[in-house]
């Protein structure tokens, strides 16, 4: 089956090929905070807060010519880049972005009444997708091994998350990690990549700063 991208960023590798112009909007709803360690991101548009580090920089906007600082998908809110390695540097590449997309809606078969998907179903259908997709970038194949699930709380909401690592034939693998939230109407992803080595080094830190995502309306 060939993937095909639409929405947020989905592989992170395939994601950094998008371009959106999300950021100027980001650029223009967001506030900045800064501690001695940590600084607050807060987007008023979307409603939340996340904590990131003093020394990760947020990305700035896409170009149509440069392959720098593609972290944005076509749902992309905002993404925070470790100062380690470059967008070339498969091995050592750590970000995490926030994609924003309104819940799916599908079919009731059994009443035939329009409903919104629920979480459990979105995060079902991440699953069958990684499970079972192919795809290409360049001379490369891409398959995923998904390493574990668990339910969890992001900004006091119930969320869904799901660790896998991205293989990449002839090149490093990543260590992915996607969080699943539902607040209203809107579907939070909050997604983690880094090299598969680094995980020790990265970890921590990606977790520390998905336990800070909170909503601010």
């Amino acid at each position: 089956m060939t993937i095909k991208i639409t929405t947020f960023v989905i592989i992170p590798i395939l994601s950094c090929m998008l371009v959106s112009n999300t950021v100027a909007l980001a650029q223009t709803t967001a506030a900045v905070t800064t501690s001695a360690t940590t600084k607050a991101y807060e987007n008023s548009q979307y409603g939340f807060r996340i904590l990131y580090p003093v020394n990760w920089y947020i990305a700035p906007k896409n170009t149509l010519h440069s392959m720098e600082f593609l972290y944005y998908g076509t749902d992309t809110v905002v993404a925070f880049v470790a100062p380690i390695g470059t967008f070339l540097d498969i091995d050592k590449h750590t970000f995490l972005a926030i994609g924003i997309t309104a819940v799916e809606k599908s079919l009731d078969k059994k009443d035939l009444k329009v409903k919104s998907k629920s979480l459990d179903d979105i995060f079902s259908d991440k699953i069958k997708f990684l499970s079972s997709s192919t795809a290409s970038l360049g001379g490369s194949s891409i398959s995923h091994e998904i390493l574990r699930t668990n339910s969890t709380t992001v900004g006091g909401n119930t969320a869904k998350q799901i660790q896998y690592i991205t293989h990449l034939s002839g090149l490093a693998d990543t260590f992915n990690i996607d969080t699943y939230v539902i607040r209203g109407d809107k579907l939070y992803t909050l997604m983690f990549t880094t090299g598969s080595f680094l995980v020790p080094e990265t970890l921590p830190t990606a977790e520390k700063m998905i336990h800070s995502f909170a909503f601010t309306k």
